[in-house]
């Protein structure tokens, strides 16, 4: 096990030490192995694999990221207070072999225990721990040697309270090797192999395709199947825009409607703001090619 200093949290420098080691071998957070073990419901094998593949990003903080460096500071600080007066912000991270974890706490007077904060607005007290903080729980005690991982949350009905993982080496020897396998094919350059890949995914891979590829006699059924569904999408959209049309010819000037007296329907007038980006290149044509950017993409269409 290493311990190494740890950079600003969720900086260009922390990414980096948890994307590779000093050898330049892929590593994994531990907040990662979920997704190597097939229990992250937010990100596929292969996307992990496609951003383990390119150099570390800092990404803009989301919804879910927003709302725990808000209120984890303070979750962390109600187990300091109810369970553990000694749990510290440990200024380290701590590497073993592939996996590198960063704590949210460490007691001081036992290291075995460690604590981890979540707040979380799918999972209720009472119910089974995700399996994505459970293999969290795993990776942060292999990294660390410790025996149990405290979890302080705040669930979705806005209530705190708290629950144990114990280590488990069961759990710990199927995560290493796994993570072992998924780290050798970014060492080497590949992706996981029979992981299936989704259009975004084969877009991000194979931006520049060429020649053919024999699909097999199965793919006609897919094919059809396909168009069949663009069929069913259009018939719909078309009824769609019939019923639409029969309630707005209802509606007329009224912005609600009522039936036996009760409000069913909206039909209000909304304002919207859009850039006309027309009207600034015809008055300002020396602009075009100088904020113009080309992108490149691919769309699958039908032979006929």
């Amino acid at each position: 096990m290493q311990r190494i200093l740890k950079p600003t949290h969720g900086s260009v420098g922390w990414h980096a030490i948890r994307h590779r080691d000093l050898e330049g071998k892929c590593v994994l957070g531990a907040s990662e192995v979920s997704v190597v073990m097939g229990a992250n419901q937010y990100e596929s094998k292969v996307d992990l694999a496609i951003r383990k593949l390119g150099d570390p990003q800092v990404s803009e903080p989301n919804e879910a990221m927003i709302r725990g460096n808000v209120l984890e500071p303070a979750l962390l600080q109600h187990a300091i207070n109810e369970v553990d007066a000694t749990f510290y912000l440990p200024d380290e991270m701590y590497l073993n072999g592939r996996i590198i974890a960063t704590l949210d706490g460490r007691s001081r007077i036992n290291e075995a225990i460690l604590l981890e904060a979540k707040t979380n607005n799918r999972y209720a007290l009472g119910e089974p721990l995700p399996m994505a903080w459970v293999w969290q729980a795993q990776a942060q005690m292999y990294c660390t040697d410790a025996q149990q991982v405290v979890f302080v949350i705040l669930d979705k009905h806005l209530r705190i309270g708290f629950h144990t993982v114990a280590r488990d080496t069961s759990m710990i020897y199927d995560m290493r090797n796994a993570v072992e396998v998924f780290c050798e094919y970014i060492d080497n350059g590949c992706i996981p192999d029979n992981e299936p890949l989704t259009v975004p995914q084969v877009n991000i891979l194979f931006p520049d395709p060429s020649g053919e590829t024999d699909l097999g006699s199965s793919a006609i059924a897919i094919i059809n199947e396909w168009g069949a569904i663009k069929t069913a999408i259009h018939e719909l959209e078309e009824q769609e825009k019939a019923c639409k049309d029969a309630l707005a010819n209802l509606m007329r000037d009224a912005d609600f409607g009522l039936v036996d007296g009760q409000r069913v329907l909206s039909f209000k007038a909304q304002q919207s703001k859009r850039f006309d980006h027309k009207a600034l290149i015809a008055d300002h044509p020396d602009l075009e090619a100088k904020y113009t950017t080309t992108t490149s993409f691919r769309v699958m269409r039908t032979v006929r």
